[in-house]
């Protein structure tokens, strides 16, 4: 029933709208869009999530990471996140992985 209702949806309102809805779906039960230490508006880096107060977008942690590179090694890079924010972000990434475990 819930797939008519959401085909019946995509017809109504045409793909890319339905599209942005679905992930709006999604993403409110996402934790990493749940989470306070990240903030997303148009106006700050095009609307890429970037940590709370800052113009850091969230991935560049997730970067530095895949590189090796410590957490106190970002936290130097980028003084205005603070570790509470990295830890509040790398907790709702592993809540995420673990969401449908």
């Amino acid at each position: 029933m819930e797939a008519r209702l959401h085909v019946a949806l995509a017809c109504e309102v045409g793909i890319a709208r339905f599209s942005d809805h679905m992930r709006h779906n999604v993403l409110v039960d996402d934790p990493l869009h749940r989470s306070s230490a990240i903030a997303r508006s148009d106006n700050i880096q095009g609307g890429t999530p970037v940590f709370a107060g800052t113009r850091v977008p969230v991935t560049i942690l997730f970067d530095h990471l895949e590189e090796g590179e410590s957490l106190e090694i970002f936290l130097r890079q980028y003084p205005s996140v603070t570790r509470e924010q990295a830890l509040e972000v790398l907790e709702a990434a592993k809540a995420r992985v673990t969401l449908g475990a």
